[in-house]
């Protein structure tokens, strides 16, 4: 059973805030909250951030909420080399040691992600279809880019028309060793001098 009416009630918080909080119509919060329906796992993640617990805690798999910490968020480099440069990334205390991050080494994912744009990623080996993944090739230095799954193999791609997607057969993702490092769960751009110039002509205009 989801804890939303619990924790909306413990927080002090009506059925009509939390539905605007959440953009939906306030008779689907209380279907969630009596059981009769179930929130797909992006707004149950929104939930849970809300509340600041962990979506264990919020579908019933944990007794206690999961404290937020601000956790150390290593840089690794080719072969998963870490070093001591790091970003910090509030999640919950359970996640300690689950994150690491990057710098985007090219502009692939652009305009998602800029040359020299950070992004932090949630360790895993797999994910799902258009996912922006961490990715290696012989070891090389982590790439961000997206994937599509066949029944041959994997589809490396990028989100500029100026990187041609590359396909790996099931084959060559064993001899390559192609590996899905984790997830990409946040971008932290660095804002260029001439980008800064232009806001501040705009709102100074």
């Amino acid at each position: 059973m989801l804890r939303i009416y619990e924790l909306r009630r413990s927080a002090d918080m009506s059925q009509k805030a939390l539905s605007e909080a959440l953009n939906v119509p306030q008779n689907t919060l209380s279907q969630w909250e009596s059981g009769k329906r179930t929130p797909d796992i992006a707004t149950l993640i929104k939930i849970a951030e809300i509340f600041k617990v962990s979506v264990d805690y919020l579908v019933g798999r944990l007794y206690e909420p999961s404290e937020m910490c601000n956790m150390r968020v290593p840089f690794v480099g080719a072969d998963g080399e870490s070093f001591d440069e790091c970003v910090y990334f509030t999640s919950h205390v359970t996640d300690r040691g689950r994150y690491r991050a990057i710098i985007v080494r090219d502009d692939a994912m652009f305009p998602t992600a800029n040359e020299g744009d950070t992004v932090i990623f949630r360790k895993q080996l797999t994910a799902d279809d258009n996912d922006a993944v961490v990715i290696t090739v012989n070891g090389g230095f982590p790439m961000l880019r997206r994937i599509k799954w066949t029944d041959d193999g994997m589809t490396i791609m990028a989100d500029s028309s100026e990187f041609e997607d590359v396909f790996y057969t099931n084959k060559d993702i064993a001899e390559k060793s192609v590996v899905i490092c984790g997830k990409a769960v946040e971008l932290r751009r660095r804002m260029k001098n001439d980008e800064f110039r232009q806001k501040e002509t705009s709102n100074n205009s």
